[in-house]
């Protein structure tokens, strides 16, 4: 599960963590099966095909530029539970 230190919290799926920064810390993401967009930025995270890396530059973006401690592995978990 992606865990936000932020506010101490557990996002389930991909849908929870793009809501989650949108409507709490007003971060525009697009998270999608093959990339990440930031498009507060503008800028592309990670690389295709998905993978730990990915997730990891969107981590690192998060917290360097937005300053939003976020990890876990279900920042890419694309199905909805």
């Amino acid at each position: 599960m992606t865990y936000c230190a932020n506010c101490n919290c557990h996002l389930g799926t991909q849908k929870s963590v793009q809501f989650h920064l949108e409507h709490t810390h007003n971060i525009h993401v697009t998270l999608e099966e093959n990339m990440s967009y930031c498009q507060d930025c503008h800028k592309y995270l990670g690389c295709s095909p998905v993978d730990e890396a990915s997730r990891r530059a969107l981590e690192k973006h998060l917290r360097q530029k937005h300053f939003i401690d976020m990890h876990g592995s279900a920042v890419f978990l694309y199905e909805d539970e």
